[in-house]
């Protein structure tokens, strides 16, 4: 589930890192890839690798 998601059904991840993080760990591992989306701000696009 992602923050946002999160946000909206006004609950709490169990950590506010945990999300992230567990982008990080698909990326470094190759399962994911990202890109900028053109757009302002940290936006990205993710892909299955």
């Amino acid at each position: 589930m992602s923050l946002k998601q999160c946000s909206h059904l006004k609950i709490k991840p169990i950590a506010a890192r945990t999300y992230s993080q567990y982008l990080k760990t698909l990326i470094e591992i190759d399962l994911i890839k990202f890109e900028r989306a053109l757009v302002r701000g940290k936006v990205r696009k993710f892909k299955v690798a």
